[in-house]
């Protein structure tokens, strides 16, 4: 890739040049084809038709030239801009996989891998949460411990994954039998 292709484009500066050197062509031409042409031929008419031919002349090189320029700093334009496209669709993906994995960290943090309720450190935030609100705002609630008697002898007896089924089980008729208020921690 040349060095001109890797700078970016920029529209204002490339116009200024353009017209630059379209002014200055232009100006070099008109001065110096008319003294060469005064130079080298004296009848009038037939300086009329070749100054007719030579403004011809230099509108079609000059349409050609553009020709040339144009498309390609269109082409550059249009490769940055698919270049930027490409940056935010990138950005885009990059962003929603951040979204996810966050989501994913704070379910991670404050849940049973287990279970999928709350663990403990969502629980003491909760409950913190709920008595402060209960001194501001005069909200009462209750807190609900129980215990499942002789649990480590069922896993001993039974084995850890059915133990582990007894506690989704139990965990799923929580979360689908009592109002989805309120707050379940494991």
């Amino acid at each position: 890739m040349n060095q001109e292709s890797r700078r970016a484009p920029n529209p204002t500066l490339d116009a200024l040049k353009m017209i630059t050197v379209y002014f200055t062509v232009g100006m070099l031409w008109i001065l110096l084809s008319d003294r060469l042409l005064s130079w080298l031929v004296s009848d009038p008419a037939v300086v009329a038709q070749i100054q007719l031919y030579k403004g011809w002349f230099y509108v079609v090189v000059t349409a050609a030239v553009f020709f040339v320029i144009i498309p390609r700093r269109i082409g550059q334009y249009k490769e940055a801009f698919d270049s930027a496209n490409r940056t935010i669709a990138e950005l885009d993906e990059a962003n929603q996989r951040l979204q996810e994995a966050e989501t994913e960290l704070v379910t991670i943090a404050y849940s049973d891998a287990l279970t999928r309720l709350a663990n403990r450190t969502m629980l003491e935030a909760t409950v913190s949460d709920l008595i402060a609100r209960s001194r501001n705002e005069e909200i009462r609630f209750a807190l609900l411990y129980f215990d499942i008697d002789n649990f480590k002898h069922i896993n001993e007896t039974m084995g850890h994954e059915t133990g582990d089924k007894l506690l989704q089980a139990i965990a799923l008729d929580l979360k689908t039998d009592i109002a989805e208020e309120n707050a379940f921690a494991r």
